[in-house]
């Protein structure tokens, strides 16, 4: 018997429509971790995008959902994911981790939507943020239904332009999520620094003029340019 592959499931529609719930269910179902940047932010920042940092949020739950993936364990990226980049660019995650992908879209009629939206900032406030009737119009103008194309897992279409890789566009679109797809370094190469530049003196007097202050001199294992640049010194260890 060939072992279950993990699934990374994305939520994908407007605030309203169900996605948290039906979030919930996948997770109590399948035992998945479940990842609501909404039930982060809130506690976090108490606003919904915070300057940016909801962006940096979502990279790295993006991460912890391929690690759990890598780990054999299922997992939820509760997101809204309003554009067909960003759910090819999950999707493409997915399978870089070995698991499959399920897309959810939920909707709803447009007035049920924004009653439901109002009645969960109303009765769980930490849970979510109060939306505008502009806001909810903005919203509705900005989200791209997902296609048949995307609906019925046809192949990906190539990323958009410069990037080699939907990982690549993905390390873009979410600054704290790293090229996934990129290989792991192997090798560190060590050279011997040139001690006559300028910078580098620069930069190891001011790491110890920090230490000086709070860590007495047997403890500060740091060399100033003039040691470093003579033979090695070996210390007896205290009692030795």
């Amino acid at each position: 018997m060939r072992p279950r592959l993990p699934v990374l499931h994305l939520t994908t529609g407007l605030p309203g429509t169900g996605k948290t719930t039906l979030a919930r269910q996948i997770e109590h179902r399948d035992n998945a971790i479940r990842l609501s940047p909404d039930e982060w932010m809130q506690p976090l920042f108490g606003e919904s995008d915070a300057g940016g940092r909801r962006d940096i949020l979502e990279g790295r739950l993006v991460w912890v959902a391929y690690r759990a993936l890598l780990s054999a364990s299922d997992a939820i990226l509760d997101f809204g994911c309003w554009s067909p980049d960003e759910r090819y660019a999950v999707r493409a995650i997915a399978a870089l981790a070995g698991g499959t992908f399920a897309l959810h879209y939920l909707t709803l009629e447009e007035r049920e939507r924004r009653r439901r939206a109002e009645h969960r900032w109303r009765t769980v406030p930490h849970e979510t943020f109060e939306m505008s009737e502009a806001d909810h119009d903005r919203f509705l103008a900005a989200y791209q239904v997902p296609t048949e194309h995307e609906m019925s897992y046809a192949a990906l279409p190539p990323p958009p332009a410069p990037f080699g890789s939907w990982t690549a566009w993905a390390a873009d679109r979410w600054p704290t999520l790293p090229d996934l797809g990129e290989p792991a370094p192997t090798a560190t190469g060590i050279s011997r620094a040139d001690l006559s530049d300028p910078a580098l003196r620069t930069f190891l007097q001011a790491h110890l003029d920090e230490l000086e202050p709070t860590a007495p001199p047997q403890s500060r294992h740091a060399l100033d340019v003039e040691s470093l640049g003579g033979e090695p010194v070996v210390r007896p260890a205290d009692g030795g």
